[in-house]
């Protein structure tokens, strides 16, 4: 506690940096697609993918028993959505889905071929152009 007031103060700082390295992670994966309909939602399947075994689940389970850290999490992804701009129902139940495999890994639930439904939500993030 020489750094920090109180404990809510160290967590809040942890949540802080937990935030921060996600976001870097979705940035490297924003920056490394080319196309940009559907990016960001084809950033966040990857990560929420990924996320199954990464160290950031401590920061999905805070956010989700805590009050603050919730409105703070949802304050970020609602900024992400605006500077992304991709709304409309297919893009939201995409990663609404992705959600889903974060929060299902938690209760023991998988899907039955994880990779192929990682592929299916990618592919329709993709413009039908």
């Amino acid at each position: 506690f020489h750094h920090f007031v109180n404990k809510q103060a160290l967590g809040d700082a942890v949540f802080q940096h937990m935030l921060d390295e996600f976001q870097a992670a979705l940035e490297a994966r924003l920056h490394a697609d080319p196309e940009p309909h559907g990016r960001f939602t084809r950033a966040w399947v990857e990560l929420a993918f990924e996320e199954v075994d990464s160290q950031w689940g401590p920061l999905w389970m805070a956010s989700l028993t805590d009050p603050k850290l919730r409105s703070a999490w949802g304050a970020w992804f609602n900024q992400q959505l605006g500077r992304h701009d991709e709304t409309g129902p297919l893009m939201e139940a995409v990663r609404f889905a992705a959600d889903g495999i974060w929060l299902g890994k938690l209760f023991g639930v998988m899907p039955a071929d994880r990779d192929r439904l990682r592929r299916h939500l990618i592919e329709l993030t993709k413009s039908r152009a």
